[in-house]
C-alpha cells in the first residue's frame, strides 16, 4: 500500500494558509464621495489625468446641481492605496473622468449640470485583494444576501437623491461578474434588483468604466445600453434577508 501522507495534515495546511489568506484582506471602508460637478455636455469641470478635482462626502455637493449617482459594485486594490480609501481611483477613475460623457450621451439632454457621486453598493473589498475572477463576485453574492446589506445600499442612494429624484441620475454601473452556475444572476442584476423595487429602477445601466475602452484607431469607447429584466416572483424589501 502506498505511504501517502495524512490527509488530516493536508487539512492542517489548508487551514492555516487561509487563515493566513484572509487576515490580510483589509476591513477598511470605502465611503461614497462626491468628485465633481458634471457640465450639461457631461464633461467633470477641473479634472486632471491624476485625479478628480475633489472628494467630500457626497452631502457636501452644491445643493443646487442635482446628483448624478454613479454605482460601482465594490472597490479593488487602487482604491485602498491612499491612508483614506477612496472609490474610482485608478484606471476606473480614469475612464470616468475622459469618457463619463460618452457613457451619458443620451441621458444628458436637459442643459443641467450635476454633481457626480461615486457610490459602492458594497463598499468593501470583496476582491480579497486579488484577482477579480477569483473571489469577488462569490464574496459579493454572500455578502448581498446579508440581512441589512441591500437596506444599507437602498437607504445611501436615497439620502443622495433626496427630494430630487426627476433630476437625479442613478446610473447603474456595476459589473457583471462571475458565475459559478448558470441561473446566478449577474452582479449589476442583482443591484439593480434593489433600485427597480425602490426607485423605479436606474435611468441607466452601462459596462463598469474599467470596459470603458475606445476600439483601436478610435477616439471613444463604444458604451452600450444594459437590458434588465426583473426576476420573475421577485421580493424583496428594504431589511429583508
Amino acid at each position: 500500500m502506498a505511504d501517502y501522507p495524512d490527509p488530516m495534515i493536508f487539512g492542517d495546511v489548508l487551514d492555516a494558509y487561509f487563515r493566513d489568506f484572509v487576515s490580510k484582506v483589509t476591513r477598511r471602508v470605502c465611503k461614497d464621495q462626491y468628485v465633481g460637478l458634471v457640465s450639461a455636455e457631461g464633461y467633470i469641470w477641473g479634472t486632471s489625468p491624476k485625479g478628480f478635482s475633489c472628494r467630500e462626502e457626497p452631502l457636501r455637493r452644491p445643493p443646487e446641481n442635482p446628483p448624478i449617482i454613479l454605482i460601482l459594485e465594490s472597490p479593488h486594490k487602487d482604491e485602498f492605496k491612499p491612508e483614506e480609501p477612496v472609490p474610482a481611483n485608478g484606471s476606473t477613475g480614469r475612464n470616468i473622468r475622459e469618457y463619463i460623457h460618452v457613457a451619458l450621451r443620451e441621458k444628458l439632454t436637459d442643459g443641467i449640470t450635476r454633481s457626480l457621486i461615486l457610490v459602492n453598493a458594497i463598499p468593501y473589498q470583496c476582491s480579497a485583494g486579488v484577482k477579480t475572477e477569483s473571489h469577488r463576485s462569490g464574496i459579493f453574492r454572500r455578502m448581498w444576501r446579508k440581512k441589512g446589506v441591500r437596506d444599507s445600499f437602498a437607504k445611501r442612494i436615497q439620502r443622495y437623491v433626496g427630494d430630487e429624484r426627476g433630476n437625479a441620475l442613478i446610473v447603474n454601473a456595476c459589473t457583471r461578474g462571475e458565475r459559478t452556475h448558470p441561473n446566478e444572476r449577474d452582479l449589476y442584476c442583482l443591484v439593480e434588483d434593489v433600485l427597480f423595487h425602490r426607485f423605479g429602477g436606474s435611468d441607466s445601466s452601462v459596462p463598469h468604466p474599467s470596459n470603458w475602452v475606445p476600439p483601436t484607431g478610435e477616439s471613444e469607447p463604444i458604451i452600450e445600453q444594459r437590458q434588465y429584466f426583473p426576476r420573475p416572483g421577485l421580493r424583496w424589501a428594504c431589511g429583508s434577508s
